[in-house]
């Protein structure tokens, strides 16, 4: 043989009519006008190279790269069948699978499968021609102009026999949304135009039920579109059941079965996600859970997010997801070093990352964003978070009680070191989750006094923060009016009010609060406090003068300890602080270390 030359390889075979040719080809090189292959169905010669041939074949290749069905008349090929250009597009790969049948009425099919499986086969075509109704070879003709082509033709799987008569009903291969009401159905073969597009073959659970049209696909009759009146509900796993639906030799599905979800991604708003867990200190190690520091995202929205791109940090260090995760409505996720999260058994539901910031013991502050660098949650918390003086040393991870909580809710109250027995619940609900509704107003605990102008209110709970720092929200009684600041402080507990009227010394005075409330929105009841100013004055000399003392205590007094003891009397109408003052005789000092306001003698 030699390397450039046209070649052939042919058996006999008396196959005509009522007939099926099926078979494997690898052509590993781009097909021309000058290198192609003919594999001759049925030939009255055994020399397929004959200029006086007469026969069927289907030349794969050729100028136009197709696969196409020929008949020869004394050595003169006239094309029956032109296949869709291009279709053998490979320069190095060309593995194909070729079938045709020939019927009793002389009517031919051509199909190709560009897969090589033989399980998508595409009709080319069919015609009908009774030129030729005898046989005597089968084979292949190889065509080559260089030999840069030798050795890379291959043949295999080859099928030349009566028709095999389809007796399976179709398959469902796949279901793909392609949108809120539209779905792909592939089927594994070819389906009959009637049934196919028949819509009470077809019927969805969750109340879907028959879609509203079916539309066979134009150019690949294995494939359905289907479309819907009502919208699929977002993450929700459906279930399509076909029944009736026929191939194109009229086998019907039954009983059908496949699953599909549409899946649509939103984009994320403040707090939709919150920071719900993060395990700080493992020294001492958990009791269960991996001493590793892990955070614990919770998605309290209604919507899916894709985590891809979403970035979490502390004050220093920010990480970034890089893979997708689909994070679904009321769900958890656990965030650790890659190489940590393996010690999370039987924790489906985590992401790993490169690295992980080291999370100070003390505090820290914890941000979230979304791949559009959008604050989404963010904490600091501290070690006063535990509520625990024995946890807080370690080995607890710090949960959030109530994710729903008003965003302008101190932390403080909302956060505590895990009750789970194992050190934390990474993954899953928090041990000391509650939604238990904040139903008791929130009460004035203290007023102060400060100075003439200025008053310092608490409350018994933290006050939202909105409420607590607008000025609007206080009035003083007596002229005083509204202050000119409102400084919240010990976590929203407490209030400190400048006035521009001083208050005036000894007269009583009333402060009420408007519309301040809680987290749960509690109004503040009572809402009124009262309080008195007093100017405290620097005595002169004979203001405060003594009025007696006790000296000598033996014998013991009748009716007073016996202890020495002094009595001072403030002659005026002023107020005094003692704080300061001194006492002596010839040889000590004493001096008074705290407060003691002296007022009028009555």
């Amino acid at each position: 043989m030699v390397a450039s030359s046209t070649f052939y390889i042919s058996t006999p075979s008396a196959l005509s009519a009522n007939c099926q040719w099926e078979f494997l080809v690898n052509l590993q090189f781009a097909t021309s006008g000058a290198n192609y292959v003919d594999a001759y169905l049925m030939a009255d010669n055994s020399n397929l190279a004959s200029a006086a041939l007469n026969g069927y074949f289907v030349r794969i290749g050729n100028t136009s790269d197709d696969i196409s069905l020929y008949k020869n008349v004394a050595g003169t090929p006239t094309i029956l069948i032109d296949g869709v250009n291009a279709s053998v597009s490979s320069s190095s790969n060309n593995l194909i699978k070729v079938k045709v049948t020939r019927d009793v009425a002389n009517q031919f099919n051509l199909e190709r499968d560009v897969t090589g499986t033989g399980s998508s086969y595409i009709s080319e075509g069919t015609i009908t021609d009774a030129t030729f109704t005898t046989s005597s070879v089968f084979g292949f003709l190889v065509k080559q102009s260089t030999a840069s082509f030798f050795q890379k033709h291959f043949f295999d799987d080859i099928y030349a026999g009566p028709i095999i008569t389809d007796v399976a009903p179709p398959t469902i291969v796949s279901a793909t949304v392609i949108s809120s009401t539209q779905l792909d159905v592939l089927f594994n073969e070819d389906l009959d135009a009637t049934s196919s597009q028949l819509t009470s073959n077809y019927s969805a659970s969750n109340g879907l039920g028959a879609p509203s049209t079916a539309v066979l696909d134009g150019g690949n009759t294995k494939l359905v579109h289907l479309t819907w009146a009502t919208a699929f509900t977002n993450g929700l796993q459906n279930t399509l059941t076909v029944n009736g639906v026929q191939d194109i030799a009229t086998n019907p599905i039954s009983n059908g079965t496949v699953n599909f979800t549409l899946l649509t991604f939103s984009t994320p708003t403040f707090k939709d996600v919150v920071i719900n867990e993060i395990m700080v200190d493992v020294s001492p190690a958990p009791t269960a859970v991996p001493a590793r520091q892990y955070l614990e995202l919770y998605n309290k929205s209604s919507n899916y997010f894709d985590l891809n791109g979403w970035k979490f940090a502390d004050a220093v260090t920010t990480i970034t997801i890089a893979n997708s995760y689909t994070f679904a409505p009321n769900s958890y996720v656990l965030i650790a070093k890659s190489s940590d999260t393996s010690l999370f058994i039987g924790i489906p539901n985590k992401i790993g990352t490169l690295t992980f910031p080291g999370y100070n013991l003390s505090g820290d502050p914890v941000v979230l964003k979304d791949n559009a660098n959008t604050t989404i949650d963010s904490i600091s918390y501290t070690t006063a978070w535990y509520h625990d003086l024995v946890k807080d040393d370690g080995g607890w991870s710090l949960e959030m009680i109530n994710p729903t909580l008003n965003a302008n809710c101190d932390p403080l109250s909302n956060w505590a070191a895990s009750a789970n027995a194992n050190g934390g619940t990474p993954g899953v609900q928090n041990s000391v989750y509650s939604l238990a509704a904040d139903v008791t107003a929130p009460q004035i605990s203290s007023t102060t006094v400060v100075d003439s102008v200025t008053l310092t209110l608490c409350f018994n709970e933290a006050i939202d923060a909105t409420l607590i720092s607008n000025i609007a929200n206080y009035n003083v009684n007596n002229a005083v009016g509204n202050p000119l600041s409102a400084t919240a402080s010990n976590g929203n507990t407490c209030v400190t009010l400048v006035f521009a009227t001083a208050f005036t010394s000894q007269l009583n005075n009333t402060i009420t609060v408007s519309t301040l409330a809680d987290c749960s929105g509690n109004v503040v009841s009572p809402n009124t406090s009262n309080f008195t100013y007093v100017r405290i004055d620097t005595p002169q000399f004979g203001e405060i003068i003594l009025t007696e003392i006790m000296v000598d205590v033996n014998p013991i007094p009748t009716g007073v300890p016996a202890k020495q003891y002094i009595e001072l009397y403030n002659t005026t109408s002023k107020y005094f602080n003692l704080n300061g003052f001194e006492f002596a005789d010839a040889v000590y000092t004493s001096a008074m270390s705290s407060s003691y306001v002296f007022a009028p003698n009555p």
